[in-house]
């Protein structure tokens, strides 16, 4: 091979061919000498070429360098710009030393880039030597990597890395590098997987948090279920965790199943001691839950707190589910709602219809809401009441809106257009629904504390329900009577409040005892609320206790680990023991003021809504050290299972097909993950 082979002729013919300066240095594209000629490495894959015109990369650094005789002994090139010799026959990749000239070296060069942040264009690096294959597979390593991320968050299939487009971005992107394979990527996402589950189990073994669990269940296509168990807690910065331990297929739902899967799923995580455990079927889980109960409390006598009497919680928006879907059909078939439903689609049946309904409100569009979900009939019969005047508009101006609800050739027609009484009766059935979703969607916010405000919204529900039975409109108020019924058999009765969600309403700051005695006379009357008020306190110090005499039990534990003293060390041991002994009487005297004081102490405002519970008791664990232990518990518990937009369906939670056809591994991988990169984004 002749350096005229690859000559400053051939380079400047190149420059002369453009109007534009010269490119910048791109991605690297490894060489080497052979003595076959020049080996290019090309995507991926090295190729032979005898003289430059064989290059078809822009990336090559060969058109910036001739060759000197003698180049296919030692390698040695000659810059263009500057006519320094450079020597890379020595080295296993020649393009990071022909690179590296131009961008840090070469005064002559004029798109010398001096980038501290862009790391290929930049080449901080002063020498690249057999460390630069290395660092290119960890780059290759960190893409993949990413890629993955994207791949887990944004629920796509591992093919998606194959498809043309895909291809295309990553030949742009990062073309000296092979796009991955399919099988790559499994792999990829499998791996880390198990590497984040690493990571959190050992946060589990490290700190050993109480947790509280949530329990739900998913179905795939094949009619297989699966158990979903999510752990919830407060990390030692009061910020509140939400973590899934599993993703698994259960059998059946027979109480010893139930009770197995959670008890085999904690060990394997090393979890030992949970406070409660919110499900959203209470009848169908309380068998397993029972038997689960009475393995931990035998092998570990902090397991469970106050015997599990207080364990098992039941999903709010299960019962809210249950108590709105009961009257889905009678707002989904009502006339008005459906003259509004035809009128929307109207609007969205073709692009002309929907340009004249855009020049006539001149906002956002409508959504339609869809079957079996009263959900999303509420945000319709909302965003259509927004821009009411628009569809008034649109019968004014649109010929084609009044043919549309005529009667066709067999006699049939569309309810509608909406008149006024529709328009009406719209606004009263949002303004019920609206309650019901604006509590979802509080129940439902991701790494929210939502165990003290319970009883706020049980008031508010009740509250909502008493003044719309009493409506003048008749499917409302048969509706809110109807809901209202339902509304009793949950929570018409006083013990049918949980008590430890009561207890996070009084350990927030902003309400204690006397809001509890409060709301509850505002809810079911002076019967039945002051013994309720004092059972309540005496729970507050009950648990107070149990957390103290744990507390101490730790405390005696740990000092049994010292090893046995001599001499006038034994004096000092029996010193430091009686010293304790004083400290836990001490602790014990002022256990019962604890309580006392923070009940006595003046309330925040309970009017800031901007108020952080978690960061208040952060500031005052010293001043409560047993209360904030036990607030720590009490607010990491979970009202809700299930997220706000399946909370007003009827349909279970299913698999797509994607995800029904993988291996039970691979989805708890996938969904896992999903869920623990996603929070640690939220914490970002």
């Amino acid at each position: 091979m002749n350096g005229s082979n690859i000559s400053r002729s051939s380079h400047e013919a190149i420059e002369s061919s453009s109007s534009e300066e010269p490119s910048p240095p791109g991605p690297l594209v490894p060489f080497t000498m052979t003595e076959g000629g020049l080996r290019l490495g090309i995507n991926g894959n090295y190729i032979s070429c005898s003289s430059y015109e064989d290059v078809e990369s822009p990336y090559c650094p060969l058109i910036h360098f001739t060759m000197t005789e003698g180049g296919n002994d030692n390698g040695c090139f000659e810059c263009n710009y500057c006519g320094q010799l450079i020597d890379c026959g020595s080295e296993n990749d020649g393009s990071c030393v022909l690179w590296d000239h131009l961008g840090n070296d070469c005064e002559e060069y004029k798109n010398r880039v001096v980038d501290e942040k862009q790391n290929i264009l930049s080449f901080e690096t002063k020498e690249c030597d057999s460390s630069c294959g290395s660092s290119l597979e960890k780059e290759k390593e960190a893409i993949i990597g990413a890629c993955a991320q994207m791949i887990i968050l944004d629920e796509l299939r591992f093919t998606f890395v194959e498809k043309r487009g895909f291809r295309h971005f990553w030949s742009s992107a990062v073309p000296y590098f092979d796009p991955p394979s399919h099988i790559t990527m499994a792999r990829e996402v499998y791996r880390l997987y198990l590497s984040e589950k690493g990571l959190l189990k050992s946060m589990f073994s490290s700190n050993k948090p109480r947790v509280c669990l949530s329990i739900y269940y998913w179905t795939s296509v094949y009619d297989i279920d699966y158990m979903v168990l999510t752990a919830h807690f407060v990390d030692d910065e009061w910020r509140l965790q939400k973590k899934m331990l599993n993703f698994s297929v259960i059998p059946d739902h027979k109480g010893e199943t139930i009770g197995d899967t959670i008890e085999s799923c904690l060990l394997a995580w090393g979890i030992e001691r949970v406070f409660a455990i919110t499900v959203d079927n209470v009848s169908e889980n309380v068998a397993g839950i029972d038997l689960m109960k009475e393995k931990f409390k035998s092998r570990n006598v902090d397991g469970i707190v106050l015997e599990g009497e207080f364990l098992l919680l039941q999903c709010f928006t299960h019962t809210v589910n249950s108590i709105v879907n009961e009257n889905f059909k009678d707002i989904y078939y009502d006339d008005s709602v459906v003259s509004i439903r035809n009128a929307i689609s109207y609007v969205r049946s073709s692009s002309e219809s929907l340009e004249k309904y855009k020049t006539c409100i001149k906002l956002d569009l409508v959504v339609l809401d869809v079957p079996n979900s009263l959900n999303s009939t509420y945000l319709m019969l909302a965003s259509a009441l927004k821009f009411q005047n628009g569809f008034k508009r649109l019968e004014e101006e649109d010929e084609h809106y009044a043919t549309y609800f005529l009667e066709d050739e067999f006699g049939e027609r569309n309810l509608g257009p909406p008149s006024n009484d529709d328009w009406e009766k719209a606004q009263a059935i949002v303004g019920l629904l609206k309650i019901f979703h604006d509590v979802i969607l509080k129940f439902t916010t991701p790494l929210c504390v939502t165990s003290n405000t319970y009883l706020h919204e049980i008031c508010s529900i009740q509250f909502e329900l008493r003044k719309q039975s009493e409506s003048g409109d008749t499917l409302i108020g048969t509706m809110a009577t109807s809901m209202k019924k339902k509304f009793d058999e949950h929570w018409g009765s006083i013990d049918s409040i949980h008590k430890l969600l009561i207890i996070s309403l009084v350990l927030d700051s902003r309400y204690k005892l006397d809001y509890v005695t409060f709301c509850f006379d505002k809810i079911y009357g002076d019967a039945e609320v002051e013994n309720f008020t004092r059972g309540i306190k005496e729970l507050l110090f009950h648990l107070f206790d149990v957390y103290n005499a744990l507390d101490t039990s730790h405390g005696v534990q740990s000092s049994n680990d010292v090893q046995p003293l001599n001499g006038m060390d034994v004096e000092k041991e029996k010193y430091r023991h009686d010293l304790f002994a004083e400290f836990k009487k001490f602790r014990e005297t002022k256990g019962c003021t604890e309580v006392d004081s923070y009940l006595l102490e003046a309330n925040e405002d309970p009017c800031n809504d901007k108020f952080d519970t978690l960061c208040w008791w952060k500031f005052n664990a010293t001043r409560y050290p047993i209360l904030s232990r036990i607030a720590r518990d009490v607010f990491a518990i979970p009202i809700s299972t299930v997220a706000s937009e399946s909370a007003f369906s009827s349909e279970r939670h299913i698999l797509d097909e994607f995800r029904s056809a993988l291996s039970s591994n691979m989805v708890q991988a996938l969904i896992c993950t999903k869920d623990w990169l996603q929070s640690s984004i939220d914490h970002e």
